[in-house]
Protein backbone atom coordinates (compact mmCIF):
# COMPACT_ATOMS: atom_id res chain seq x y z
CA UNK A 1 0.00 0.00 0.00
CA UNK A 2 1.37 3.51 -0.88
CA UNK A 3 1.11 6.64 1.75
CA UNK A 4 1.39 6.99 5.13
CA UNK A 5 -0.73 10.33 6.32
CA UNK A 6 1.54 13.35 6.91
CA UNK A 7 0.07 13.25 10.82
CA UNK A 8 -1.09 10.27 12.58
CA UNK A 9 -0.77 8.58 15.67
CA UNK A 10 1.68 5.84 14.64
CA UNK A 11 5.03 6.62 17.08
CA UNK A 12 7.87 7.74 15.20
CA UNK A 13 11.87 7.11 15.55
CA UNK A 14 13.21 10.37 14.93
CA UNK A 15 16.69 12.45 15.04
CA UNK A 16 19.35 10.82 17.05
CA UNK A 17 18.25 10.30 20.15
CA UNK A 18 15.41 8.38 18.49
CA UNK A 19 17.75 6.38 16.64
CA UNK A 20 20.08 5.59 19.58
CA UNK A 21 17.00 4.24 21.85
CA UNK A 22 15.88 1.76 19.09
CA UNK A 23 19.05 0.07 18.22
CA UNK A 24 19.42 -0.57 22.60
CA UNK A 25 15.58 -1.67 22.65
CA UNK A 26 14.63 -5.34 24.77
CA UNK A 27 12.93 -8.29 22.29
CA UNK A 28 9.91 -7.19 24.24
CA UNK A 29 10.29 -3.62 23.28
CA UNK A 30 10.58 -4.50 19.39
CA UNK A 31 7.78 -6.99 19.16
CA UNK A 32 5.38 -4.31 20.84
CA UNK A 33 6.17 -1.51 19.08
CA UNK A 34 6.13 -4.18 15.50
CA UNK A 35 2.47 -5.07 17.09
CA UNK A 36 1.52 -1.91 17.32
CA UNK A 37 2.63 -0.29 14.00
CA UNK A 38 1.42 -3.19 12.47
CA UNK A 39 -2.31 -2.84 14.19
CA UNK A 40 -2.16 0.40 12.65
CA UNK A 41 -1.20 -0.65 9.17
CA UNK A 42 -3.40 -2.95 8.77
CA UNK A 43 -6.50 -0.77 9.72
CA UNK A 44 -5.27 2.00 7.81
CA UNK A 45 -5.35 -0.11 4.52
CA UNK A 46 -8.31 -2.16 5.45
CA UNK A 47 -10.05 1.53 6.28
CA UNK A 48 -8.79 3.63 3.27
CA UNK A 49 -7.91 0.86 0.42
CA UNK A 50 -10.73 -1.22 -1.53
CA UNK A 51 -8.40 -3.94 -2.50
CA UNK A 52 -7.53 -4.61 0.87
CA UNK A 53 -10.62 -4.49 1.83
CA UNK A 54 -11.70 -6.84 -0.08
CA UNK A 55 -8.82 -9.49 0.01
CA UNK A 56 -9.18 -9.07 3.92
CA UNK A 57 -12.70 -9.96 3.68
CA UNK A 58 -12.10 -12.81 0.90
CA UNK A 59 -10.02 -14.35 3.53
CA UNK A 60 -12.04 -14.57 5.99
CA UNK A 61 -9.70 -11.98 8.64
CA UNK A 62 -10.02 -8.46 9.62
CA UNK A 63 -7.31 -5.73 11.43
CA UNK A 64 -8.82 -6.27 14.68
CA UNK A 65 -7.94 -10.36 14.77
CA UNK A 66 -4.22 -8.90 15.06
CA UNK A 67 -3.83 -9.92 18.72
CA UNK A 68 -0.23 -10.99 18.32
CA UNK A 69 2.67 -10.81 15.71
CA UNK A 70 1.98 -14.23 14.64
CA UNK A 71 -1.29 -13.67 13.47
CA UNK A 72 -0.10 -11.82 10.78
CA UNK A 73 0.37 -14.98 8.82
CA UNK A 74 -3.40 -15.00 8.59
CA UNK A 75 -3.90 -12.20 6.37
CA UNK A 76 -3.03 -11.90 2.69
CA UNK A 77 0.19 -10.91 1.35
CA UNK A 78 0.33 -8.27 -1.50
CA UNK A 79 1.86 -9.65 -4.57
CA UNK A 80 3.23 -7.62 -7.76
CA UNK A 81 0.11 -9.06 -9.50
CA UNK A 82 -2.37 -7.07 -6.81
CA UNK A 83 0.33 -3.96 -7.92
CA UNK A 84 -0.86 -4.50 -11.68
CA UNK A 85 -4.00 -4.78 -10.78
CA UNK A 86 -5.07 -2.16 -9.54
CA UNK A 87 -2.49 -0.06 -11.48
CA UNK A 88 -2.03 3.31 -11.57
CA UNK A 89 -3.22 4.54 -8.23
CA UNK A 90 -5.59 1.90 -6.99
CA UNK A 91 -3.27 0.87 -3.97
CA UNK A 92 -2.96 4.28 -2.40
CA UNK A 93 -4.02 4.74 0.94
CA UNK A 94 -3.90 8.80 1.32
CA UNK A 95 -5.84 11.21 -1.26
CA UNK A 96 -3.51 11.83 -4.08
CA UNK A 97 -2.89 15.81 -3.18
CA UNK A 98 -0.94 14.49 -0.36
CA UNK A 99 1.57 11.57 -2.46
CA UNK A 100 4.69 14.39 -3.04
CA UNK A 101 7.15 11.20 -4.97
CA UNK A 102 5.73 8.90 -7.32
CA UNK A 103 7.78 5.52 -7.57
CA UNK A 104 7.89 3.33 -10.88
CA UNK A 105 8.93 0.06 -12.68
CA UNK A 106 10.10 0.07 -15.76
CA UNK A 107 7.32 -2.07 -16.70
CA UNK A 108 9.24 -4.51 -18.94
CA UNK A 109 7.68 -7.91 -17.75
CA UNK A 110 4.14 -5.94 -17.41
CA UNK A 111 2.46 -2.92 -16.60
CA UNK A 112 4.78 -0.87 -14.32
CA UNK A 113 4.28 -1.11 -10.89
CA UNK A 114 3.68 2.29 -8.91
CA UNK A 115 4.41 3.39 -5.43
CA UNK A 116 3.35 6.90 -3.76
CA UNK A 117 4.84 8.11 -0.71
CA UNK A 118 3.34 11.48 1.46
CA UNK A 119 6.22 13.60 3.07
CA UNK A 120 5.90 11.62 6.19
CA UNK A 121 6.59 8.58 4.17
CA UNK A 122 10.19 10.27 2.85
CA UNK A 123 10.90 11.35 6.28
CA UNK A 124 10.20 7.89 7.35
CA UNK A 125 12.49 6.36 4.73
CA UNK A 126 15.18 8.88 5.27
CA UNK A 127 15.47 7.65 9.20
CA UNK A 128 15.32 3.85 7.90
CA UNK A 129 18.52 4.98 6.35
CA UNK A 130 20.29 6.91 8.78
CA UNK A 131 19.89 4.62 11.18
CA UNK A 132 22.43 1.46 9.53
CA UNK A 133 24.42 4.23 8.76
CA UNK A 134 24.93 5.66 12.33
CA UNK A 135 25.39 2.21 13.21
CA UNK A 136 28.23 1.45 10.89
CA UNK A 137 29.71 4.41 12.43
CA UNK A 138 28.72 7.36 10.25
CA UNK A 139 28.42 10.49 12.22
CA UNK A 140 27.56 14.06 10.75
CA UNK A 141 30.10 15.93 8.77
CA UNK A 142 30.80 12.33 7.03
CA UNK A 143 31.25 11.66 3.52
CA UNK A 144 29.57 8.68 2.42
CA UNK A 145 29.75 7.10 -1.04
CA UNK A 146 27.25 6.09 -2.59
CA UNK A 147 28.18 2.96 -5.13
CA UNK A 148 25.15 1.42 -6.05
CA UNK A 149 24.77 -0.20 -9.72
CA UNK A 150 21.93 1.20 -10.92
CA UNK A 151 19.14 2.49 -13.90
CA UNK A 152 17.63 6.02 -14.09
CA UNK A 153 14.88 5.30 -11.81
CA UNK A 154 16.46 4.41 -8.78
CA UNK A 155 17.56 7.82 -8.75
CA UNK A 156 20.89 7.27 -7.69
CA UNK A 157 24.31 9.71 -8.46
CA UNK A 158 24.92 9.54 -12.19
CA UNK A 159 29.19 8.53 -10.83
CA UNK A 160 27.51 5.62 -8.74
CA UNK A 161 26.21 3.82 -11.84
CA UNK A 162 30.13 2.33 -13.01
CA UNK A 163 29.58 -1.13 -13.03
CA UNK A 164 32.66 -3.57 -14.13
CA UNK A 165 36.62 -3.77 -13.43
CA UNK A 166 36.96 -0.63 -14.82
CA UNK A 167 33.87 0.75 -12.35
CA UNK A 168 35.24 -0.39 -9.68
CA UNK A 169 39.04 0.94 -9.90
CA UNK A 170 36.92 4.35 -10.11
CA UNK A 171 35.14 4.06 -7.81
CA UNK A 172 37.81 2.95 -5.22
CA UNK A 173 39.50 6.31 -6.36
CA UNK A 174 36.46 8.27 -5.81
CA UNK A 175 36.62 8.38 -2.00
CA UNK A 176 40.42 9.12 -1.68
CA UNK A 177 39.36 12.31 -4.15
CA UNK A 178 36.87 13.67 -2.67
CA UNK A 179 37.40 12.94 1.78
CA UNK A 180 35.05 9.73 2.02
CA UNK A 181 34.50 7.97 5.41
CA UNK A 182 32.78 5.37 4.17
CA UNK A 183 30.45 3.66 1.57
CA UNK A 184 27.37 1.78 0.76
CA UNK A 185 27.97 -1.00 -2.01
CA UNK A 186 26.42 -4.40 -3.29
CA UNK A 187 27.63 -7.24 -1.97
CA UNK A 188 28.51 -8.68 -5.55
CA UNK A 189 30.84 -5.11 -5.39
CA UNK A 190 32.91 -6.16 -2.71
CA UNK A 191 35.01 -9.48 -4.65
CA UNK A 192 35.90 -6.83 -7.41
CA UNK A 193 36.91 -3.67 -5.26
CA UNK A 194 39.10 -6.73 -3.46
CA UNK A 195 41.08 -6.97 -6.55
CA UNK A 196 41.02 -3.46 -8.11
CA UNK A 197 42.22 -2.33 -4.41
CA UNK A 198 45.75 -4.38 -4.89
CA UNK A 199 45.45 -2.82 -8.07
CA UNK A 200 45.78 0.56 -7.38
CA UNK A 201 46.88 0.89 -4.00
Amino acid sequence: MSGTPNANPRPAVQGRAGRDAIEHASQDELRSLQLERLKWSLRHAYDNVPHYRKSFDAAGVHPDDLKELADLARFPFTTKQDLRDNYPFGMFAVPRESIVRIHASSGTTGKPTVVGYTARDIDNWSDLVARPVRAAGGRPGDTLHVAYGGGRRTALPLDAREEGAQGTRRQLRRPRRLDKHSACVAVSLLGDATVAGRMIA
